[in-house]
């Protein structure tokens, strides 16, 4: 070719170009694909990955997939169930979870319908570093699920709503969430584990909306060096051990700053709500925990039991019926319970200064603000109000005390100040 016409070919190659990219017509990528269904590409694991890897907005699971190794999740997309589960056979080799997610955006998982067969479990959704995410209706059975971050930083906006997890006995924690920032689970129920809810690793930002957790073999909430946690409305019953706590903390920034509010914790194997602000010495600053409209009852120990939590206040807590203490302030500086109500407690507690409805004991500075502490139900209770050990400085303002078989109120002299 002449070479000025090759470069006037050329120069009206260009050119073109050029006015399409002006208008648009080379920029824009293919349209995804709205939806693909699983069934469409087969009915194992690979299917599966191939589905998601297609790219469509949405992925429908409309059959029973078998699934043997870890499902990778994408960006920006929905996994709807419509009809179809996911099965792990006990052969699978699942490495970190049957749905997993790593470092992404915009995912939302609806309607899961996850299942482990055997006896032993898996982790069924396991979501490490991602954000702006849904997880909305759906069960994992002998499955669990993880919601992680190794940078807590950054605020993760993950939504958990309508999920049911049941570990069918499995020994693990129901659902994991640690080191994160930024959780809200909504209306979701846990069992059949060894621990309900665990909040662990500085997972901070954290809330728990009518929460269910029962038939644990340990705890039905926990937080192990979590903070800013707030529980609403929260249901714990019939776990082997506590019903809410804060445990094993180990230096004074551990736990801190949590609410609890309108909760119930019944029929547990120890306390109501097992309130540590540390381990095994105070750390001298409040805890920042409070606790609101809150009830126990007929728990195996005490009801609400606070022990090296400074600072604590409750406000318009009950207990009813608790094995021990309704109420037990054990070596915790300037606690506040404001309007706490003691009903027939101390079941099983030796007669003596402890078998009291609320019981303080080597605690300075203690306020009990109108209490009601009587035998209500069955006379139970020696003493509405007991100050033993090394108690002092306390304050008893106004309530009720009355009706209780030995007297209202054990102290020793100086160590009380009734208003």
């Amino acid at each position: 070719m002449n070479r000025r016409l090759f470069l006037a070919v050329g120069t009206a190659t260009a050119a073109l170009a050029a006015t399409q990219l002006l208008h648009g017509q080379r920029t824009v990528p293919p349209e995804r694909a709205a939806s693909k269904k699983v069934s469409e590409f087969g009915i194992d694991g690979a299917a599966m990955q191939r589905a998601i890897d297609s790219d469509a907005r949405e992925i429908v699971i409309d059959v029973l997939v078998t699934i043997l190794s870890d499902v990778r999740l994408r960006a920006n997309q929905t996994l709807r169930f419509a009809g179809g589960r996911l099965r792990v056979p006990a052969n699978a080799r699942i490495k970190r979870a049957v749905l997993y997610g790593e470092g992404i955006t915009g995912v939302a998982i609806i309607d899961a319908a996850i299942e482990r067969n055997g006896s032993q479990g898996v982790t069924g959704i396991r979501l490490l570093n991602v954000g702006d995410t849904r997880i909305k209706g759906g069960r994992l059975t002998r499955a669990n699920l993880a919601l992680e971050s190794y940078d807590g930083a950054v605020a993760r906006a993950i939504t958990v709503s309508g999920l049911t997890v049941d570990l069918s006995g499995w020994r693990d924690t129901a659902i994991w969430i640690s080191g994160i920032n930024g959780v809200a689970l909504r209306d979701v129920e846990c069992l059949g584990g060894i621990e309900g809810v665990g909040i662990y690793n500085g997972a901070h930002a954290i809330q728990l909306t009518s929460v269910s957790s029962h038939d644990h073999v340990r705890d039905g909430f926990v937080i192990i060096a979590g903070y800013d946690v707030s529980h609403n409305d929260c249901r714990a019953y019939d776990n082997g051990q506590s019903g809410f706590t804060t445990q094993r903390q180990t230096s004074a920034r551990d736990s801190r700053d949590s609410r609890w509010t309108g909760c119930k914790a019944s029929s547990n194997g120890f306390d109501g709500f097992d309130i540590r602000g540390a381990t095994s010495k105070s750390w001298g600053v409040d805890t920042g925990f409070t606790l609101a409209d809150c009830q126990a009852q007929d728990n195996r120990r005490c009801g609400f039991y606070i022990v090296m939590a400074e600072g604590t206040v409750l406000t318009d807590c009950s207990a009813t019926g608790n094995d021990a203490q309704n109420l037990f302030i054990d070596d915790s500086d300037g606690v506040v319970a404001r309007r706490f109500r003691s009903v027939s407690g101390a079941k099983t507690v030796e007669p003596g200064p402890n078998k009291a409805g609320i019981l303080v004991y080597n605690s300075q500075s203690v306020q009990l603000e109108q209490p009601v502490s009587r035998n209500d139900q069955a006379a139970t209770q020696d003493f509405g109000v007991s100050l033993t050990g090394r108690s002092a400085r306390g304050r008893l303002t106004g309530g009720s005390l009355m009706g209780n078989t030995v007297g209202t109120v054990h102290a020793a002299v100086n160590t009380l100040r009734v208003d």
